[in-house]
């Protein structure tokens, strides 16, 4: 008894370390990504603005110079070429790092819809430096005004490629942003909420009225405008954390919700059906491990108890959430062996023959 003792205060003291070892890791990376964030933007709030006719100049210097490197390709002077292709970076890393607080702020347009705030701001950088490729000075406007739409759309690119599980095409994306749009105007004209998968008949009545959406949808069939919304929906990670409505403090992880909405197997119908052999069986575990009592009885509703997911077992016993689906794992083991010690078939148990 005394060894038991022993092995279950050894077992809870390792489960204590991994629990907090795994706890100080989480809260140390999301500190280093707070700390990356908050460097990002400090340094960014150091770096200088620029004027109108700075830019210009800057443009019309680079212009210049992409016009003698390419004369140099058939000279071949590669000293000339290398300081060209210097200064040609120093005028890209001017103009773009000048308008980098104009791409954080479009960046967080796009806030929690599946990247991160520093991989938004990534994806605008690569929209920016497209548009510095591209702009054109002579015709006169301010880059920003011409690059705002490469920001955004290299962003929006980034998204539809990144924060799904299953890529879907631009146009089908694009679709589905209009249907999505149409029926957030109709919950506010109605003002109740629609379900997007069965508002087939609202959409198309809230676009009668609209030459150019009639013009594009008109012919859009039901199984089409199913088919378009069930591409576009978004994916939930099992480690993704939800609040459920009026909840107050944390969350709880999406795998916590599904283990406990979960379908009742058949281990949980023979504890519903068979009362004196389930405490038969819950008097085998204590001997084993009372921890294995207490598992079983909060899993299935035993007794009394209050169904629990594993997360939650786990902080009233002092264990992690993996060392408690270990111990379940066994409990099942051992009510196994001691039902087929007993002669019963869980069939058997079942239909109580």
């Amino acid at each position: 008894m005394t060894t038991l003792v022993q092995e279950q205060e050894t077992e809870t003291g390792a489960d204590q370390i991994e629990g907090a070892t795994g706890e100080h890791k989480s809260i140390q990376s999301a500190a280093l990504s707070d700390n990356l964030e908050a460097l990002y933007f400090a340094d960014t709030a150091k770096l200088a603005l620029i004027s109108t006719q700075e830019e210009r100049s800057l443009f019309e210097e680079r212009d210049a110079l992409s016009q003698e490197r390419k004369g140099l390709d058939k000279v071949k002077d590669v000293g000339k070429i290398v300081e060209i292709e210097q200064r040609l970076e120093r005028i890209t890393e001017r103009v773009v790092t000048a308008h980098v607080r104009f791409v954080i702020c479009t960046a967080k347009e796009y806030l929690h819809r599946g990247l991160p705030l520093i991989d938004l701001i990534a994806l605008g950088n690569i929209g920016m430096l497209e548009a510095f490729r591209r702009f054109d000075v002579q015709r006169g406007f301010k880059f920003i005004s011409y690059a705002v739409w490469w920001i955004r759309q290299s962003i929006m690119m980034g998204l539809l490629n990144e924060s799904r599980v299953v890529r879907i095409s631009p146009s089908a994306h694009g679709v589905a942003q209009i249907i999505m749009g149409t029926l957030r105007r109709a919950e506010q004209l109605y003002g109740e909420n629609i379900d997007p998968v069965n508002s087939y008949d609202v959409f198309k009545e809230m676009i009668v009225d609209d030459p150019k959406l009639q013009a594009k949808f008109g012919g859009l069939s039901r199984a089409h405008y199913r088919e378009v919304l069930a591409q576009a929906q978004i994916h939930c990670s099992l480690n993704s954390v939800i609040y459920p409505e009026g909840s107050e403090g944390d969350g709880i992880e999406h795998i916590n919700r599904l283990e406990a909405k979960s379908v009742e197997s058949d281990m949980s119908l023979l504890f519903r059906d068979s009362e004196e052999l389930v405490q038969q069986l819950l008097s085998f575990l204590v001997t084993k491990d009372p921890r294995l009592k207490v598992i079983i009885e909060h899993r299935y509703g035993l007794n009394g108890r209050e169904v629990l997911t594993l997360e939650v077992i786990g902080r009233h016993l002092g264990i992690t959430r993996e060392r408690v689906r270990q111990l379940h794992n066994r409990a099942i083991e051992f009510l196994q062996w001691f039902m087929s010690s007993l002669s019963l078939s869980k069939e058997e148990v079942l239909h109580g023959n």
